[in-house]
């Protein structure tokens, strides 16, 4: 089962079958110009905290603050939650139950709106979805769903449907992962990572950004650079300095295979695992192997230390992977051996590993690439603030979210969309970014 709810993915992109593969068509616009905004770092806030009364003494428990973003006039929550699956989902509910309703509602008003048939199509498509995952889903999961939907009344079904919608409506996005040559002299050739989340811009998006800390009472904390309300990951940040890069694809071709909704753990929930539970990037690729897959992804995973990667008879030591990941099989590749084959719109770049909006995307990879060329990967000297201010603004990808990571300095850079009703630029990449640093998250204790 595999449908497109959401007509406002895909508006941008025309589908050229052929034998072997499909293509998206289209590009980036010709006009497009540098993002020169300043980069700041937010004002910090405390807002409240919440205690449940049954753990009075123990580990659960929640912490809000808001991020203050002053050059781009916005304000998002920053939560911290500790404890297990449930305690962590009610702390969120009662930290922020009247938001979570109104983005839930409107996550679910907008889905019905925009799928042919309505509400009868949606749980057509969900009920059968939610009942084939069930025995996929670890128990963590559903606890902080349960624990949410007690804390703010909201139906628990319905907000399992939300958490599985990214099953069966395709994204476009983007990444890199660059080292080495290309950061000799900006980072002495460590990792710097580029992921763009392109996607509904809506306003129940647009308007709930959040990051939100998880400090779970087992395995690594993380950051969810994500909204409110949702508890899967497709963006975020490990305390062990393991990062995340994400590409829906809609355009695969044949070494992909069937794709098998429902029939596996919904990749949003494993990923949010891999980020909980993996510490390095040769158990990253373990656990993936053994997961039981459904749809068809790009992922790339980056790492502060240098990983194994034993992808070929001799072991490849990269910070950056990349991942071909399918329900039949997953393939890992660095630099030496990328995926796609094309030496036309993909060719090899030494240390590093790009993708531009999916699979099989000539004129947004093809541009990436020659971006991350020109934007000094010759002189060693690719950053941060390049790929900000001439990189992501100019191959125009990034709408919802950018987040660009320096996994050794545990820094990652962000920006956002903002909603209908803010005055200037509306997508994430031609907006001001943050300048954050993880181990101040990391280190912000409950009491």
């Amino acid at each position: 089962m595999q449908f497109i709810i959401f007509a406002g993915i895909a508006f941008a992109f025309n589908v050229v079958s052929i034998v072997s593969a499909s293509y998206c068509t289209g590009g980036p616009k010709k006009n497009a110009k540098p993002n020169l905004y300043p980069i700041t770092e937010p004002k910090i806030v405390h807002v409240a905290d919440y205690y449940p009364k049954t753990n009075v003494g123990g580990g659960g428990g929640g912490r809000l603050f808001n991020a203050i973003h002053s050059v781009g006039n916005t304000t998002f929550p920053v939560l911290h939650l500790y404890g297990n699956g449930y305690e962590m989902g009610y702390s969120q509910g009662m930290l922020l139950k009247d938001k979570l309703l109104k983005m839930w509602m409107g996550f679910f008003d907008y889905v019905v709106t925009n799928t042919p048939g309505g509400l009868k199509t949606v749980e057509k498509n969900l009920i059968p979805l939610a009942q084939d995952s069930r025995a996929f889903i670890p128990k963590h999961f559903t606890d902080e769903l349960q624990g949410l939907a007690d804390a703010t009344g909201y139906n628990y079904t319905k907000l399992l449907w939300i958490h599985l919608f990214p099953e069966s409506a395709a994204g476009h996005c983007s990444m890199f992962g660059a080292w080495g040559k290309a950061t000799s002299k900006s980072y002495g050739g460590k990792l710097l990572q580029m992921r763009a989340l392109d996607y509904i811009t809506a306003d129940f998006l647009s308007e709930n950004h959040a990051l939100t800390v998880y400090h779970p009472t087992d395995g690594e904390s993380y950051i969810n650079i994500g909204f409110i309300g949702t508890i899967t990951l497709v963006t975020g940040i490990s305390n062990a300095k393991i990062s995340l890069s994400q590409i829906g694809v809609s355009n695969p071709d044949h070494s992909f295979g069937p794709q098998r909704n429902g029939q596996g753990i919904p990749f949003n929930f494993l990923l949010r695992d891999i980020l909980q539970y993996q510490t390095n990037l040769n158990d990253v690729e373990t656990a993936l192997e053994d997961a039981t897959r459904t749809i068809d992804l790009i992922l790339g995973f980056g790492s502060s230390a240098t990983s194994t990667n034993a992808l070929e008879n001799n072991r490849i030591k990269t910070p950056f992977i990349g991942v071909q990941y399918a329900a039949n099989q997953i393939r890992v590749y660095d630099d030496t051996n990328m995926l796609p084959v094309n030496n036309t719109w993909h060719p090899p770049i030494e240390n590093v590993v790009y993708h531009g909006m999916d699979w099989d995307c000539p004129a947004w990879t093809s541009l990436l690439g020659k971006k991350i060329l020109e934007e000094g990967y010759n002189e060693g000297m690719l950053t941060a603030e390049k790929t900000i201010r001439y990189v992501n603004p100019i191959v125009q990808t990034g709408n919802l979210h950018v987040a660009i990571y320096e996994p050794n300095n545990a820094i990652f850079y962000l920006s956002h969309s903002i909603g209908s009703k803010m005055e200037g630029p509306k997508f994430a990449y031609e907006r001001p970014y943050l300048r954050l640093n993880a181990t101040v998250f990391f280190n912000v204790p409950l009491n």
